[in-house]
């Protein structure tokens, strides 16, 4: 249960970063000013072994963060490769978010 709910709170934090202190008209003024969602694929998931897969729409590099269920960066690089060797993950549940070209997409991947 303390899994699910540190999950739910790291989501809230990419999703409803300003929720706590800025009025509706600021989130709003908020979300319209940032670039759109990076949208990219990501196989196999749940990741058994072997490398993870990640489908960028371009070839430019890309900033790559991972987090447990706390929160806390387990892995980062910034790279134009599109697997990751992530053998070194525990099994559990993370939330992958990449940054390229200014717009900024978040994916959850199971390791098993």
């Amino acid at each position: 249960m303390k899994q699910i709910s540190a999950l739910l709170f790291l989501l809230c934090l990419f999703v409803f970063p300003n929720l706590a202190s800025a009025s509706i008209e600021d989130q709003m003024a908020f979300r319209q000013a940032q670039p759109p969602d990076l949208v990219f694929k990501m196989y196999p998931n749940p990741l058994n072994q072997g490398p993870l897969h990640i489908g960028c729409p371009t070839d430019s590099p890309k900033e790559i963060y991972i987090f447990n269920v706390m929160g806390e960066v387990v892995f980062q690089i910034k790279t134009q490769e599109n697997e990751l060797n992530l053998t070194h993950l525990n099994t559990g549940i993370y939330l992958v978010r990449i940054t390229q070209d200014r717009k900024t997409g978040v994916q959850r991947l199971v390791v098993q």
